[in-house]
């Protein structure tokens, strides 16, 4: 189950760290399940830097802790922050923090409870905070393949356009198939307003795993969005492609 619940945490931090222009869905609702471990870390570093005709510096930094806190339930932190400037200037800065707790109601259902807050100028925001709940469904023993749904209460502050307040809706499909020593995952999300389905948001996202030593992997990831809605004249689609490198760590 570990693998499963680490694999998607590097989707999720895909989202915060890659530089889009739409709507700023990040994938830790993939993440409600139970640990078989009783401590788990997962670490995402990268960034480029340039110097000589310019001066670049991307760096990016990720986290996931999870606790067990028994047999049927399991807390996360997750956090990241990504800053990149231009010949002294700030370009973007993105940042989220994210709190979950899961309790397993039997070997395939999963209850969980969140909230998160985070940062993103490219896309107007100044600040995003959450809190929901997602009840999930596994269609194997295996967990290769599930499904979740849920609600959550969104608050969003931007700089160049009024705030905005509302619930929403969540529908979730996650699904991994192991391909030889390579993971793939895939992912599916659908964020309606309960008050106008109109207003919705979506996200599709692939990632490819390939082992490099014991607790390594290179990761590349790719992903669309669409917000029928967005804030500040920002484009209704976005797409984009991402390579980290990731380290896990688990204990029994």
């Amino acid at each position: 189950m570990r693998h499963l619940l680490a694999k998607s945490f590097t989707l999720g931090l895909y989202l915060i760290i890659n530089p889009t222009q739409a709507q700023s869905i990040i994938n830790t609702s993939s993440i409600s399940h139970d640990l078989d471990s009783t401590l788990s870390i997962v670490i995402d570093a990268g960034g480029n830097i340039s110097r000589g005709n310019s001066r670049v510096d991307d760096v990016n930094l990720n986290f996931g802790l999870g606790k067990s806190l028994g047999e049927d339930a399991s807390v996360w932190l997750l956090g990241g922050h990504n800053e990149l400037r231009g010949n002294g200037s700030l370009l973007q800065k993105t940042s989220f923090v994210h709190l979950r707790y899961n309790y397993e109601f039997n070997s395939r259902t999963t209850l969980s409870a969140y909230s998160q807050s985070q940062l993103n100028t490219v896309l107007d925001l100044e600040s995003r905070v959450l809190f929901g709940g997602n009840i999930s469904y596994d269609f194997s023993k295996e967990q290769n393949a599930t499904a979740m749904i849920g609600l959550f209460h969104e608050a969003e502050k931007y700089a160049l356009s009024d705030s905005k307040s509302m619930v929403r809706m969540n529908f979730v499909g996650v699904a991994e198939q192991k391909l030889g020593n390579i993971e793939v995952i895939g992912f599916a999300y659908y964020q309606p307003s309960i008050m106008d389905l109109f207003d919705s948001r979506y996200i599709t996202e692939i990632s490819l795993r390939f082992p490099i030593v014991k607790g390594f992997q290179l990761s590349v990831n790719g992903a669309g969005r669409f917000d029928s809605q967005p804030h500040s004249s920002l484009r209704n689609w976005d797409v984009g492609v991402s390579t980290t490198l990731r380290y896990e760590f688990h204990k029994s």
